[in-house]
C-alpha cells in the first residue's frame, strides 16, 4: 500500500503524474522480483552443498530499462548463485521479466494502435519522446519492423491452424474495408467473432477480398471447415446477401439471425424524420417480445400499418423474417447479446475510424496483422457471455423453444 505521505510529498513537488507511476512501477517490479527469488530458492532449499544451501541472493543484473506505454521504467534482476562446483549450475531466469524483455506486452499492444491513428513508424521514438519527456529507446524504425514480421508470421500461424478441438455455438460476422498499398480498390477484411464453450468470445477467423460477397464468405468458410471447424449453431450478420448465400453453401444447417439493429436503420431509411420515433419505438417492442409466435404477429401488424403511405419500408421490415427471429430457438438469457452485431461492432468501432488514416498505406499481410493482433486483444477482455454455463447446452444439441428448454 502506498503511504498517504508519499503522495503528499509528490503533490506538493508538483510532480507530473507519469513520472508518479513509473517510480511506483519501479518499486512494485523490484518488490515483486525479490518474492519472485526468495521463491525460487525457497522451492529448492533441499539442495545442500556441505551443510549449506545450494542456492543464495548474490546482488543484481545490471539494470535495464523496459519500455511501458506509460514511461521507460529501469528494471535491476535479483542474481542468484549455485555454490555447486561441480555439473551444471542452477540458473534463476524471472518469468515476469524475461532476460530480453524490452518492452511490455502493453506497448505491442499500443503500437497498432498509433499505427491506425495514422503515425508512421519512423516517427514512434519522437512521440513517446514527446508523451514521456525523456529519451526512449527500442522503438527504431527497424525494431517496428521486426515486430509487424513477428506479428505477420503470428497471424499466418492463427490463420492455418487445427480448429478441430474449437466449438462455437454463436458467432458473429463482419466486414471492415481497408485502404491497402498498391491497391486501387479498399480491401475488405471478413471477420469472425465466436461463443466458445466456457463462454467467453474469440476470434475465428479472418478472410480477405473486395466485398463482402457470396463468394469470399464461401471460401473463408471452406478454410475453416477444411481446418477441422465444426457448424455454429448460429450465426449473426448484418443481412448481407453474400454472408447468407455463403453459409447455406458450407454450413447449410446453421441457424442465422438477422441483426435487428441494421433492419431498424433500413426500416427509418424509408420513412420521414418525424415517423422515426414511432418506428423505432414499435420495433423495440417486436424484438421484446415474449415469444417468435407475438413477435412474427407483431411485424406483421406493423407492416400492414406501413403499407399504406410507405411501402417501401413495410417491404424492408417484412422481409427475412425467419433470419429476424432465429435467436428465440436458443436460450433467453442469451437474447440480449444475439439480437444484434453489436458484440462484433463494438470490437472494431475503433479500428472501422482509423484504418482508412494509415500513413503511406500498408500491405495486405501487415494490414491483416495488425487487426489480427488488435482483435485478438481487444476479443480477450470482453466479458463472458451471460449464464455461460448454457452455451454447452446449445452445443450439445439441446433444443429450445421461446428461451425456454424443450424437455
Amino acid at each position: 500500500m502506498l503511504k498517504k505521505e508519499y503522495l503528499i510529498e509528490h503533490v506538493r513537488k508538483g510532480t507530473p503524474l507519469t513520472e508518479i507511476v513509473r517510480e511506483i512501477a519501479a518499486q512494485v517490479i523490484t518488490e515483486a522480483l525479490a518474492i519472485e527469488a526468495d521463491m525460487f530458492i525457497e522451492d529448492r532449499q533441499e539442495l545442500m552443498d556441505n551443510g549449506k544451501r545450494r542456492l543464495v541472493l548474490h546482488g543484481t543484473q545490471n539494470e535495464r530499462d523496459i519500455l511501458f506505454p506509460f514511461g521507460v521504467v529501469p528494471v535491476k534482476t535479483p542474481r542468484i548463485t549455485d555454490r555447486k562446483a561441480e555439473g551444471e549450475p542452477i540458473a534463476f531466469a524471472s518469468r515476469m521479466v524475461p532476460r530480453y524483455l524490452k518492452r511490455s506486452n502493453d506497448l505491442a499492444e499500443f503500437i497498432p494502435w498509433m499505427y491506425l491513428k495514422g503515425i508512421s513508424e519512423s516517427d514512434f521514438q519522437s512521440v513517446f519522446e514527446a508523451l514521456h519527456g525523456q529519451k526512449v529507446k527500442g522503438l527504431s524504425s527497424s525494431t517496428i519492423n521486426r515486430m509487424m514480421d513477428c506479428w505477420v508470421k503470428e497471424f499466418s500461424s492463427w490463420e492455418s491452424r487445427d480448429m478441430s478441438k474449437e466449438r462455437y455455438a454463436y458467432v458473429w460476422a463482419d466486414g471492415i474495408y481497408s485502404k491497402v498499398r498498391g491497391e486501387k480498390e479498399n480491401v475488405c477484411q471478413l471477420v469472425l467473432l465466436g461463443v466458445g464453450e466456457d463462454g467467453r468470445k474469440a476470434l475465428v477467423g479472418m478472410g480477405e477480398g473486395y466485398a463482402e460477397s457470396s463468394e469470399n464468405w464461401r471460401e473463408l468458410l471452406v478454410k475453416l471447415r477444411s481446418q477441422g471447424m465444426e457448424a455454429p449453431r448460429l450465426v449473426i450478420g448484418d443481412g448481407g446477401l453474400g454472408l447468407w448465400s455463403g453459409l447455406r453453401k458450407v454450413f447449410p444447417d446453421c441457424a442465422r439471425q438477422y441483426c435487428w439493429v441494421h433492419k431498424l436503420r433500413d426500416v427509418v431509411r424509408h420513412l420521414p424524420k418525424s415517423r422515426h420515433f414511432e418506428a423505432t419505438r414499435q420495433v423495440r417492442d417486436i424484438y421484446m417480445s415474449e415469444s417468435k409466435f407475438e413477435a412474427g404477429r407483431k411485424i406483421a401488424t406493423m407492416g400492414k400499418s406501413l403499407g399504406v403511405k410507405h411501402p417501401k419500408a413495410a417491404e424492408t421490415l417484412t422481409k427475412w423474417t425467419d433470419e429476424l427471429l432465429g435467436f428465440y430457438d436458443f436460450p433467453a438469457e442469451h437474447w440480449r447479446n444475439l439480437r444484434s452485431t453489436n458484440a462484433i461492432e463494438s470490437l472494431f468501432s475503433t479500428i472501422r475510424l482509423r484504418t482508412g488514416k494509415t500513413k503511406g498505406r500498408l500491405s495486405r499481410s501487415r494490414l491483416g496483422a495488425l487487426l489480427f493482433k488488435l482483435a485478438q486483444t481487444a476479443s480477450e477482455k470482453m466479458r463472458a457471455i451471460s449464464h455461460h454455463e448454457k452455451v454447452k447446452l446449445v452445443l450439445d444439441g439441446t433444443l429450445f423453444m421461446d428461451g425456454e428448454e424443450i424437455m
